[in-house]
């Protein structure tokens, strides 16, 4: 590996482990935020169920979309390689 791969990839690990520090820190958070922000549990419980239901929503979305990527260049590769093997050999 090059020095921008590192440098990359330690970008890409870095902020992968800051999204799972903040899901681990959040709820010994929660009495912290209800004092500074003068909030109820309720409301409060409800912003954090709306954050963790859109980060379980994106992650979906996106292993979809990969799935059809991956499924697309698939696809395609055996088609080339179908036509490349009758055209070829046959």
């Amino acid at each position: 590996m090059n020095r921008i791969e590192k440098t990359i990839l330690a970008i890409t690990g870095g902020s992968h482990l800051s999204v799972h520090a903040l899901m681990l820190a959040l709820p010994s958070l929660i009495p912290i935020l209800m004092n500074e922000f003068d909030i109820g549990l309720d409301i409060l419980g409800l912003v954090v169920t709306i954050s963790a239901f859109m980060f379980g929503f994106g992650g979906i979305v996106l292993a979809f979309g990969l799935f059809v990527f991956l499924f697309v260049v698939v696809f395609v590769f055996l088609l080339f390689f179908f036509f490349f093997f009758f055209f070829f050999f046959v």
